[in-house]
């Protein structure tokens, strides 16, 4: 078998070139010298195929150790050569005592033949060894760049370990070297179809992610709107103790909590919002300050009875503990907002509304708000 090319000269490259140096310079020779752009397709294609065989081994770390102890062997060779006396040299050498060594010369291990290396291979696929069994096929290929049978085996080692792309190149080659072998070509017409089908079953997926992020905010907006406007209606008031919502209709009292809620979770679904826990619960485990009282847990509790008062609370806090969150203000704002809407319809129990009403409202933000970071990474 001939030698192969120093690839790094092919390439152009040092041997201490990075994978990102040899990725850059490997994508301008193909823009040079691609048969699609030079006149000469004879010459141009063959230096495209050196290009792309000198590429496929440098990216390989397995490949470039085994081209780099075999480079190593060349110049090591090379310098025996020079240091060896030529005949006419050891002709008028005087000839001295030879030296005799004490014992027997260890004798150098011989290399595996690629037969054996392949039968290894094999054992050690069949005892789950994987990444074994795909160095020793790696070693096979780096000595023989046209084994298809180690190209085989290699792609069904990639098939396991689920690198489906490797496998396919790996099948490639042994068809490219073994074009008659027809378990190859079953191989990898089976598993190209099947990357196919779920890289398009990852496209409609992502198209439908797509589609859901846009469709879902317009469904919950209408959703929103369309409470607002039933509460118009009429509807019996509430009875609690000290007379508090007296003149708010139960209706509108329950369709402002539930517009809370979807607002809450519509904004915190779609990235408006922080999480719930990571601004009002744990607001310090990133940044290792030491934790302050999780506000989370009481706040929504503190504005039932007054929003204004948990609002007031937040704002102490806030300054105390330099932990202003712009999601949290941003909270209090719409929640007032909302309340402001839904006393439109009703002035008679619209100071009630802003007084006492604000405060449920917020809770049930926070819940819509809660509910979407159960889901949010999924979204």
């Amino acid at each position: 078998m001939a030698s192969e090319p120093d690839y790094y000269r092919v390439l152009g490259v040092s041997r201490d070139a990075t994978p990102e140096e040899i990725k850059k310079r490997y994508r301008e020779l193909v823009r040079k010298y691609h048969p699609d752009v030079n006149p000469d397709k004879t010459t141009s294609h063959q230096t495209f195929v050196a290009i792309s065989e000198a590429y496929r081994v440098l990216s390989d770390p397995g490949l470039r150790a085994a081209h780099n102890l075999e480079l190593d062997r060349r110049a090591a060779k090379q310098r025996e050569q020079v240091r060896s006396p030529g005949p006419s040299q050891a002709q008028h050498r005087a000839p001295g005592p030879t030296a005799r060594p004490n014992g027997p010369q260890p004798q150098r291990p011989r290399p595996q033949p690629v037969e054996r290396l392949l039968v290894n291979a094999r054992l050690l696929a069949a005892q789950r060894r994987l990444r074994d069994a795909a160095a020793l096929c790696r070693q096979v290929i780096a000595r023989d760049r046209a084994n298809a049978e180690a190209y085989a085996l290699l792609g069904d080692l990639y098939v396991q370990m689920g690198r489906t792309e490797d496998a396919i190149a790996m099948y490639t080659y042994a068809q490219q070297y073994a074009p008659n072998d027809m378990s190859v070509l079953r191989k990898l017409e089976r598993l190209t179809r099947q990357h196919v089908r779920q890289t398009r079953r990852s496209a409609r997926r992502g198209a439908s992610a797509s589609h859901a992020s846009v469709i879902l905010p317009i469904l919950g907006s209408l959703a929103a709107v369309i409470m607002f406007v039933l509460s118009f209606y009429d509807s019996p008031t509430l009875k609690l103790p000290l007379g508090m919502l007296d003149r708010v209709p139960s209706a509108s009292l329950l369709l402002m909590m539930a517009d809370s809620a979807l607002v809450g979770l519509l904004l915190a679904a779609s990235g408006v919002l922080a999480r719930y826990d990571d601004e009002l619960l744990f607001p310090d485990r990133f940044q290792g300050r030491n934790p302050g009282p999780p506000i989370g847990l009481f706040l929504p509790l503190a504005a039932i009875p007054s929003f204004y008062v948990a609002a007031c609370l937040y704002a102490l806090y806030a300054v105390t503990q330099e932990r202003f969150s712009l999601s949290v203000a941003l909270a209090f704002v719409l929640c007032l907002v909302i309340v402001g809407l839904f006393a439109m319809p009703h002035p008679a129990a619209a100071h009630q509304l802003l007084v006492w009403g604000a405060g449920p409202a917020f809770c049930t933000f926070c819940l819509g708000w809660l509910m979407a970071d159960a889901f949010r990474p999924h979204w």
